[in-house]
């Protein structure tokens, strides 16, 4: 066997060993599911955000803190990121904050 062919070998061997060895850490789960301890709280009610929930966002935003107040309504609703971020921004639009 002359060296470019066990050079190639060498590079599917590494190449399959990866894969395997990723999969094994990702615990069997395919990457783009969820991790277990991700928990789907509540909806938001159909009227709207839920009085505290509201207010816990709105000192967010007021502070400047987009993100975290996204963050935030995934945790408290367990939406996907481009439904909280919609969310937070309308909600910044009703009370006038610039985001």
């Amino acid at each position: 066997m002359d060296e470019q062919t066990r050079h190639y070998l060498l590079g599917a061997l590494l190449l399959v060993l990866g894969f395997v060895l990723g999969r094994l850490s990702a615990g069997g789960r395919r990457p783009s599911q969820p991790p277990s301890s991700f928990t789907r709280p509540i909806a938001p009610p159909q009227d709207g955000i839920d009085p505290d929930s509201e207010a816990q966002l709105l000192a967010l935003l007021q502070a400047g803190k987009l993100i975290e107040a996204i963050k935030r309504h995934r945790q408290l609703y367990g939406s996907d990121l481009r439904t909280a971020k919609q969310a937070v921004e309308a909600l910044a639009r009703q009370h006038g904050i610039r985001v």
